[in-house]
């Protein structure tokens, strides 16, 4: 996986004047940086049917579609044959990692960096398996092969996955995985041996063959011990002998070491949910954050667990209890996510903004259903839930008061920590008209947890308080929605880690903070959201760490005095309505400022993220609403010029505009602070 890291804006104090142009008093501006068998996994489905029967459902369904399609000319993979395997050299982007000449004439490189990916391949017009490839000792009922190659450069037990939520890019709804070694290489398929029942670490032990262990579809994962310096051969195939449509024929694989560690309490929390949306019951998600700073293993014994009395006395762990399952091989990188959403997507999941869902719920059904308790669980080896993490209500929409509780939990209410959340929202089954979440609490970039979820938890609404709900989360005056959005993120989502490859600096540093072009006041851009004007803030981000290239640069409000925030002042003083906006401002925009060695450098472009919406469609970006800078940007180089590049390198900079419009009084006062969020 990339390597991805996030830092913080230090709070920033404004006290707004009516003087004019570039008359902003800034009180504050310092910036800081600051193992499961196949069998078990089925256990953890709410489903009431098999992976096959699903997919029989799944294809049946296609067929008018199928119909309809053009047929377009072949194109075999290049490695629909063990001649043409791929290596695994790639990471989840396809940038080259693994590189460099073989070990011996006619071998395979060895693979130094993890976890490694090869290219994604269609396998539409992939053949069958000749006579000379080795038969999947798991399912007969296969077809469309193509061939990948590993060799390991140290002996340990390794994940090679076709889970989407590994991460891959695997759309392919049922494969098969099968690795061998062939000492011989290539040819018959005498030469092929099947790598033997092993054991795979923590996480239990399978043989060289997988069908369906992953959580997400029917997607297989192979979990094995592998030995340095041997060239092993992998099979992917597709189940059944059925064209795939063309959103269902890629496969992508993903192999990894399994030495992250498993999470314990706490240490993976529940930061960002929603069990309705404005879409309906089903525009629902669970974001899980790592709250360390070293990888962990959430995979495989891993789920998140809900209430349902439909489902009290089936057998599941702790009455009432089920679990959306994370695949074999899932971590979460230090201080990153993870994102379970609905299975439709596109139809029932409205934030498509983030992109690669890491987890789809396995039906298409409100699956966690409208305020009740949610808890990230891991299954012990007596098959009770231990609870890692909970949040949870003080009853449900029908006033449902009893929870039963996974096994581990204290609360009497099982799926809440402390003080339950009260909530009453407006639609059909407590559904919200706006985009809105409950999101875990920052403190300068530290999540809060208190353990009273009242308290740790924050509601926020792109309608802020008009949002039609209320709930009895301190953070929230009055019990109303915070001007805001939700902000979901997962395994390919910019985010902070615990190194610094970002120095940031004002962006004339000859300048004081409360001085242009660091700070400026404009009290006549009236506008949208802006019914005072703007007041703009200007910083430069320079890329410190050698070897890293930043491609993806956000910066999300973890504070900001908006529409509906509780007050932060002194009670002799105003607190302002600020809203986040796209930038640079001005009409035309101010494109140019000078810096403290008398040159001039262009600002970079910032654009308000959805689910926020600016203009008048909207009431800008509050609380947890973040601004990125569109790639490709406007880069100034080591040598100072100014270029339009795709990606920050080494001590190359971008100049900012963080620019809110003003809805109070002059003499007001504006707090915020942001996050700044990479990916490279």
């Amino acid at each position: 996986m990339t390597s991805l890291r996030r830092f913080i804006l230090a709070l920033t104090a404004v006290s707004l004047v009516s003087s004019g142009v570039g008359s902003a008093q800034v009180r504050s501006s310092k910036i800081k940086t600051s193992g499961v068998t196949n069998s078990r996994a089925r256990f953890f489905g709410k489903s009431l049917e098999n992976s096959k029967s699903r997919l029989a459902k799944r294809r049946a369904q296609q067929v008018s579609t199928d119909s309809e399609t053009v047929l377009q000319p072949t194109q075999v993979p290049s490695n629909n044959d063990c001649a043409g395997a791929l290596p695994f050299n790639q990471d989840f982007n396809g940038n080259v990692i693994n590189s460099g000449p073989t070990p011996d004439p006619g071998g395979t490189t060895v693979i130094t960096t993890l976890p490694a990916y090869t290219a994604p391949v269609m396998v539409t017009d992939a053949t069958n398996d000749s006579a000379n490839d080795p038969a999947a000792s798991c399912q007969t009922d296969t077809s469309r092969s193509v061939w990948y190659t590993f060799r390991p450069a140290v002996t340990g037990a390794y994940f090679i996955s076709s889970c989407a939520d590994a991460p891959t890019k695997t759309t392919v709804i049922d494969p098969i995985i099968s690795i061998y070694t062939a000492p011989a290489g290539c040819g018959a398929s005498t030469n092929f041996t099947e790598v033997p029942t092993q054991g795979a670490g923590t996480t239990g032990a399978t043989d060289g063959c997988d069908d369906d262990s992953c959580f997400t579809e029917a997607q297989a994962v192979v979990q094995t011990q592998l030995t340095a310096g041997t060239t092993y051969y992998i099979v992917a195939r597709q189940f059944q002998n059925v064209a795939p449509i063309a959103t269902e024929n890629t496969l992508h694989l993903r192999v990894n070491r399994a030495t992250a560690r498993i999470a314990q309490p706490g240490e993976v929390l529940i930061s960002e949910f929603r069990l309705s949306g404005n879409g309906n019951q089903r525009d629902e998600y669970v974001e899980l954050y790592n709250n360390t700073n070293v990888p962990l293993n959430i995979g495989d014994i891993f789920g998140v667990a809900s209430f349902d009395p439909d489902l009290v006395g089936i057998g599941n762990p702790g009455d009432g209890v089920f679990v959306v399952g994370v695949s074999p091989g899932v971590v979460i990188p230090p201080r990153g996510y993870y994102l379970i959403t609905n299975v439709f997507g596109t139809s029932s999941y409205s934030i498509n903004s983030t992109p690669g869902n890491n987890r789809r719920t396995d039906f298409d059904g409100d699956y966690f259903l409208d305020n009740r308790g949610l808890a990230f669980v891991r299954l012990e080896s007596d098959n009770n839930l231990r609870t890692i993490d909970a949040v949870g209500f003080s009853s449900d929409t029908q006033g449902n008061t009893a929870y039963a509780g996974a096994t581990g939990q204290t609360s009497p209410n099982g799926f809440t920590e402390g003080t339950a959340i009260t909530y009453n929202g407006t639609g059909t089954g407590g559904a919200i008209a706006s985009q809105a979440s409950f999101v875990r609490r920052l403190v300068r970039a530290v999540p809060v947890d208190t353990g009273n979820n009242a308290n740790d938890f924050v509601l926020v609404s792109t309608a802020g308080p008009n949002a039609g709900v209320t709930s009895n989360l301190t953070s929230n005056l009055n019990g109303m929605a915070i001007l805001g959005a939700p902000n979901p993120q997962n395994l390919q989502s910019p985010y902070r880690g615990f190194t610094n490859p970002i120095q940031a600096e004002l962006a004339n540093t000859a300048r004081g903070v409360n001085e242009a072009p660091n700070a400026e006041r404009f009290v006549n851009e009236i506008g949208p959201n802006a019914a005072q004007g703007t007041l703009a803030f200007r910083r430069r981000f320079v890329n410190t760490q050698q070897g890293r290239e930043i491609t993806t640069l956000r910066f999300r409000f973890t504070n900001l005095t908006t529409l509906g925030s509780p007050n932060q002042v002194r009670d002799d003083q105003t607190q302002a309505d600020a809203r986040a906006l796209s930038s640079p401002g001005g009409s035309p925009p101010r494109v140019t400022i000078t810096r403290a060695d008398g040159s001039t450098v262009r600002l970079t472009s910032v654009t308000l993220d959805p689910p926020s919406v600016e203009g008048n469609g909207g009431l800008g970006g509050g609380l947890y609403s973040s601004v990125s800078v569109p790639f490709p940007a406007l880069v100034q180089t080591v040598e100072g010029t100014i270029t339009t590049a795709d990606r920050i390198r080494f001590r190359e900079a971008v100049v900012v505009e963080f620019l809110f419009g003003i809805n109070s009084p002059a003499g007001s006062i504006v707090r915020f602070a942001a996050v700044i969020e990479v990916n490279q």
